[in-house]
C-alpha cells in the first residue's frame, strides 16, 4: 500500500487529522510547506534535541516538536502570526498593525490575546458585567491559556486605572470581581491581554 494510496498512512479525507500537516508559508512565497496540526503526536516529542530553533529562524520554547518547523510557538509574535494566517496573506497582512480579519483587532493584538488572527468571530471581549452593590461588578469573558488578563476603568476613554490583579487565563470563561473607584457614576471597563 503506497503512501497515498486509499487506506495509507497519508490517505486523502476531508477531516482534519490531528497529526497530518498543514500547509505552511515558507520565505513569503506561496508554496506550501508542511507543518504540524494541533494535538499531533510529533508537538513536543523531540525530547532529546539540541535545536534552539526552527527552519524559519524562531526560536523553540519548552521541547521540541519532531521536524523543522516548531508548530504552537505563541510566545513569538513573528511564529504566531505565521502559523495563523493562510499561506496566501501576504508580508502586509503579516504586519503587527494590520487587521487580517477586520473584526477591530489588529494582528498584535490577536496575538496578545491568542484570538485566531483569520477569524472575525474570534476576539477578546466581556460578555458580561453584572453589577455588585454597593460599589462593584463582575466582569466575565473567555480566556485563554498561557495570557494574563486585567481590568482597568476610566472616566473619559484616556485616563485608565488598572482595578483587578493579573489573572491566569484558563482556556474557559473567567468572572472577575471588581471594586469601582470613586467619581463619575458612569465608567468605561476596559480588559487587557498580555504574554
Amino acid at each position: 500500500m503506497g503512501l497515498d494510496e486509499p487506506g495509507g498512512p497519508h490517505k486523502k479525507s476531508s477531516e482534519a487529522c490531528r497529526s497530518c500537516p498543514a500547509a505552511l508559508p515558507h520565505g513569503g512565497a506561496e508554496e506550501a510547506r508542511p507543518r504540524l496540526l494541533p494535538g499531533s503526536p510529533a508537538r513536543e516529542a523531540a525530547t532529546d534535541s539540541p535545536s534552539t530553533g526552527d527552519q524559519r529562524g524562531f526560536e523553540i520554547v519548552g521541547t521540541p516538536d519532531i521536524g523543522a518547523y516548531e508548530a504552537g510557538t505563541d510566545s513569538n509574535f513573528n511564529a504566531f502570526i505565521s502559523e495563523h494566517l493562510p499561506a496566501g496573506a501576504t508580508a502586509a497582512e503579516h504586519a503587527p498593525a494590520f487587521d487580517f480579519d477586520g473584526d477591530g483587532a489588529d494582528n498584535v493584538s490577536e496575538w496578545l490575546a491568542l484570538t485566531d488572527p483569520a477569524d472575525p468571530a474570534s476576539t477578546l471581549r466581556i460578555l458580561r458585567i453584572v453589577p455588585v452593590p454597593p460599589t462593584g461588578v463582575e466582569v466575565t469573558f473567555v480566556s485563554s491559556v498561557g495570557r494574563l488578563y486585567q481590568v482597568s476603568t476610566s472616566v473619559n476613554l484616556s485616563d485608565w486605572v488598572v482595578l483587578s490583579e493579573a489573572i491566569q487565563g484558563t482556556g474557559r470563561e473567567l468572572t472577575v470581581p471588581v471594586v469601582l473607584g470613586p467619581g463619575s457614576p458612569h465608567q468605561f471597563l476596559r480588559l487587557l491581554a498580555s504574554p
